[in-house]
């Protein structure tokens, strides 16, 4: 990840109103929504307020026709390159293969242009799942942080040793010990800057547990993103990255757990062009349920381009290496 700028201080407040038609309405299902958001950073001051209503109609227990409508407004106190409020409208399909798997496709216009949206959730089996999303959002970097904090979950084990993880790449129903580590940062691993920026991202991760309680993760992501404030002169205003991570772990005692990693990236950013390469591995060994020590070391590697070698020192090829133990105590 490239850092080229310091993001001051954020503050977000949000407020959502939701009316439903319950649990009567068998076939056609609606739902109107209204929502505030206001995001408070130096000089960028942005404020989002939208109402919407959904419509579902079943056409039979698996297919079902989406509609969306409603209107949104986005202000802020910087000039931005193009007019974001205006109508929201979608259109789309939900598959439901059982109360654990479906997934829903919708395409229309969101911001004054084209937009895609979706998820999915499927259990192929108790042991194997998938998640996956496509997401359209304006943001600042620094409040996409904030608002993937309100995804933080934990999970606790037998032992009494904890996890963090994110709770919208879990498939419904799975074990607690089959969760992800959470990380408030997102995968596309895009520098943080002072902008507010249209974020199009897409996301598939795949999971499965074997039977010697071996979990194994796979994900992929790939992510577009418009800066809408101010662009100097020297810098793109569309950013991109995409790659994926390969991650597992193995309890091999009731008291000893390993784990290891290895993620890939290619980013084109405002400065220029990278790649990244990642390697990990992560041991814990409890001492009692509120007692445990560690150790990690992992190897991080940056290929990059000329010209964002060229922005400054920092920028530039890089290969670090880091070796981490510690003590973690619960109360």
């Amino acid at each position: 990840m490239t850092t080229l700028n310091r993001s001051p201080r954020t503050t977000t407040e949000s407020v959502v109103e939701t009316l439903s038609s319950g649990e009567d309405f068998s076939r056609l299902y609606w739902q109107i929504m209204g929502s505030y958001m206001k995001e408070s950073e130096e000089a960028l001051g942005l404020k989002q307020a939208q109402g919407t209503g959904d419509f579902e109609y079943a056409i039979n227990h698996e297919f079902y026709l989406l509609l969306s409508g409603g209107y949104q407004s986005i202000t802020s106190s910087t000039i931005l390159s193009q007019k974001l409020t205006g109508p929201i409208a979608y259109g789309g399909l939900r598959v439901k293969f059982s109360e654990l798997s479906m997934f829903e496709v919708r395409a229309g216009e969101s911001y004054n242009s084209a937009s895609y949206i979706g998820s999915a959730v499927i259990a192929f089996t108790p042991q194997t799942g998938l998640t996956g999303s496509l997401t359209d959002t304006i943001q600042t970097p620094a409040g996409l942080l904030l608002n993937n904090l309100a995804n933080l979950d934990v999970s606790v084990q037998n032992s009494g040793a904890y996890q963090f993880y994110n709770s919208t790449t879990v498939v419904p129903n799975q074990s607690p010990s089959s969760l992800q580590g959470f990380s408030v940062t997102p995968q596309d691993n895009l520098g943080f800057n002072n902008e507010i920026e249209r974020f199009r991202t897409g996301a598939i991760g795949l999971h499965h547990n074997f039977p010697d309680q071996t979990q194994v993760l796979l994900n992929g992501f790939g992510t577009i993103a418009d800066i809408l404030s101010a662009v100097p002169a020297n810098e793109q205003p569309r950013q991109t990255s995409w790659g994926g991570s390969l991650s597992a772990q193995k309890p091999l005692s009731p008291y000893l757990n390993v784990s290891g990693f290895v993620s890939w990236g290619d980013q084109d950013i405002s400065f220029g062009h990278d790649q990244y390469l990642s390697v990990g591995a992560t041991a814990n060994y409890n001492l009692s349920k509120t007692l445990s020590v560690y150790g990690q070391v992992e190897y991080y590697s940056r290929f990059s381009g000329s010209h964002l070698a060229a922005v400054q020192a920092i920028s530039g090829d890089a290969d670090v290496a880091t070796f981490t133990i510690g003590v973690t105590k619960s109360f």
